[in-house]
């Protein structure tokens, strides 16, 4: 069994649905030590907006290449839902919020 090492990380996602009937996690992420704070909490400095906008540009046929699903490029980011918060402390299972 191969051992991965997990970054924990804060960040923005979807579930976008993918070109098979399939749903694929979209994700832009910021390691714990290297983000800013946010109060008591850390936060991720780039928005869904941006994020997406910046995948949106490159087009489909460039996201199909890098196995991201194409239809972010037609659809705005509102189009798939996202929670509005995910807190966590110390480690613990996060809340939906």
């Amino acid at each position: 069994m191969a051992v991965t090492e997990h970054t924990p990380s804060v960040g923005i996602f979807w579930f976008v649905p993918g070109e098979y009937g399939d749903s694929i996690l979209l994700a832009d992420m910021t390691p714990i030590g290297k983000a800013p704070d946010y109060g008591d909490l850390k936060t991720h400095d780039r928005g869904h907006h941006e994020y997406w906008t910046s995948l949106a540009r490159m087009g489909a046929t460039r996201l199909r290449q890098l196995d991201l699903p194409p239809l972010i490029a037609s659809t705005p980011y509102e189009t798939y839902p996202r929670p509005d918060r995910l807190r966590s402390s110390e480690g613990r299972v996060p809340d939906l919020r």
